[in-house]
Formats: structure tokens, C-alpha cells, sequence
């Protein structure tokens, strides 16, 4: 592991709730290291992630899985110092909705 990669290592999943974000830290903290920080106006998420090279796309599926449950339009998570937008897809959507 080069030093560099400390960064890379860590999502931070922006949730727009106290409760919500304790919800979202209970779901990944049974299998993951994962921390809460509350803030005044949104609370963060922030999982390490394990080393294979699946696991950010595995971490991805289940977030937008609880996201999609919780009824949640997205969210936004930072990883490698980028932003981005996390929501449930179409489909998805539009089979909860028929």
C-alpha cells in the first residue's frame, strides 16, 4: 500500500439528517470501519474502504440500495477529493412506482 493511497481509501457520504446518517452508519458499520460527523446543516458518513478492487463499486450498490429504501431522491459522496451524486436508478424507481 503506498502512502498516497490514504486519500483514495475513504468515501464521505453527505446524508441530509442526523437520523438518516445514523441509519446509513448502522446498515455499513456491521461489515465496514465507518464513522458519523454531524455537522449543523448535513451530517457525513465516512467508510474506509477494504482493499480488493471490487469494493467501491460493492459499497456503492449497497448505499444506493438504502438510499432507494429510504426513499431518498440521492446524495452526494466525495471520494479521491471528487464529488458526486449517488441515486437510485430509473428503473428502479419506476418499478416501486407501477
Amino acid at each position: 500500500m503506498s502512502v498516497d493511497s490514504s486519500l483514495n481509501e475513504i468515501v464521505l457520504f453527505e446524508v441530509p439528517t442526523r437520523s438518516g446518517a445514523t441509519q446509513l452508519l448502522a446498515e455499513l458499520s456491521s461489515s465496514r470501519l465507518a464513522w458519523l460527523e454531524r455537522g449543523d446543516e448535513v451530517s457525513v458518513v465516512g467508510v474506509l474502504l477494504n482493499p480488493d478492487d471490487g469494493d467501491l463499486a460493492r459499497l456503492l450498490r449497497s448505499v444506493e440500495a438504502w438510499v432507494e429504501q429510504g426513499g431518498l431522491l440521492a446524495i452526494r459522496f466525495e471520494v479521491d477529493a471528487r464529488t458526486y451524486v449517488l441515486q437510485p436508478t430509473l428503473t428502479a424507481r419506476a418499478n416501486t412506482a407501477a
